[in-house]
C-alpha cells in the first residue's frame, strides 16, 4: 500500500499538480527570493546587422579614415568593411603630403634664414 501511495504522489509530482506555492496565492520561496528583474524570459538577442550597420552610420557621420580603418578592423568578414577600407584609403589618397623640409626649423620664423 505505501508503493502505492509513493508512485501516486511522484506521478502528480511529475505531471505538475503540485507545486510549492502557498495555499494563499503568494509566490513561491523561490520567487520571493529571488533579485527583482532577474525571473522571467529573456529578451531576444538583438539584431547584430542592425547594430553593424548603425555603427558604420555613426563612422561615416565622423567621416575620418582612422574611423573607417577601426570599423574595417573591427568587423573584417562584413561586406561594410570593404567599404570601409575603400573610404580610409582614398581619404589617405587625398590627405596632403609634405615632401619638402619645413623651412624653418620648428616652424619658428626666428629661425629661419633667408634663402641664399
Amino acid at each position: 500500500m505505501a508503493n502505492h501511495v509513493h508512485f501516486l504522489c511522484l506521478c502528480l509530482l511529475a505531471g505538475g499538480c503540485v507545486n510549492d506555492a502557498p495555499a494563499d496565492g503568494a509566490p513561491p520561496l523561490a520567487e520571493r527570493r529571488r533579485l527583482p528583474g532577474t525571473g522571467g524570459i529573456m529578451a531576444p538577442p538583438s539584431d547584430s546587422e542592425a547594430a553593424i550597420r548603425s555603427e558604420f552610420a555613426a563612422v561615416e557621420q565622423k567621416d575620418s579614415a582612422s574611423a573607417y580603418d577601426i570599423f574595417a578592423q573591427r568587423h573584417p568578414a562584413h561586406s561594410l568593411a570593404a567599404e570601409a577600407r575603400r573610404r580610409a584609403a582614398a581619404m589617405d589618397a587625398k590627405a596632403p603630403r609634405r615632401t619638402d623640409p619645413a623651412p624653418c626649423p620648428g616652424a619658428d620664423m626666428r629661425n629661419c634664414k633667408p634663402p641664399s
